[in-house]
């Protein structure tokens, strides 16, 4: 059997937590189980990790990280309004929109606000902070260029915010009956059409 690097390792054991944490939620899941299925020592974990917490808090800054690569694909777009809905349809569109994905989600979430998890809520925060950023410079880039009338553009990425989590907040009640993607492209588009030019 192939000798696993530290980064081959660490990865082993997160997939296997995430599945495990998928299958049996994280209060059914040990560090013990994870450990056995990865055949690791369970002092191995904890040279990756603090705790099963750790390892989700972890696998969310990573997914957060990745969508770094978005820059490239939004600067190959030319109108404000496109990258705007780019990046809701991204948010609503992408491999992020399945079952696994949302359990583990709301088990995030249960963790951050239930046991007023300081770290899951800073990453939290720092994902909101940064899409609604990019969603702002957009709004004003827009103003700027002519395409959106002169709008308050932080209560319009509010509205916008808020309109995305009402989207996943529905497609997490009703999955398989409820297009995300569509809606939520919708909405935004209807929301914008009132600041935009005719």
């Amino acid at each position: 059997m192939k000798l696993l690097t530290k980064d081959e390792k660490k990865q082993l054991l997160m997939d296997i937590a995430i599945e495990q944490f998928y299958k049996n939620g994280m209060s059914k899941t040990t560090i013990s189980g994870i450990t056995k299925e990865a055949n690791i020592g369970k002092s191995t974990f904890y040279e990756y990790f603090k705790s099963k917490e750790d390892v989700i808090n972890q696998w969310f800054k990573a997914i957060f990280h990745s969508f770094s690569h978005l820059a490239n694909e939004l600067n190959g777009i030319k109108k404000n309004k496109q990258k705007i809905l780019f990046l809701v349809d991204f948010s609503c569109g992408s491999e992020y929109t399945n079952e696994k994905f949302i359990t583990i989600f709301i088990e995030f979430w249960r963790l951050a606000f239930s046991q007023k998890e300081k770290e899951s809520i800073e990453i939290i925060k720092m994902f909101y902070m940064e899409f609604s950023k990019q969603l702002e410079l957009y709004l004003k880039e827009g103003i700027k260029d002519g395409e959106f009338k002169d709008c308050d553009t932080k209560k319009i990425t509010s509205a916008i915010m808020a309109q995305i989590d009402g989207f996943w907040l529905q497609y997490m009640l009703y999955q398989d009956g409820f297009d995300l993607a569509k809606y939520a492209n919708y909405a935004i588009k209807t929301l914008l059409k009132g600041i935009e030019y005719e």
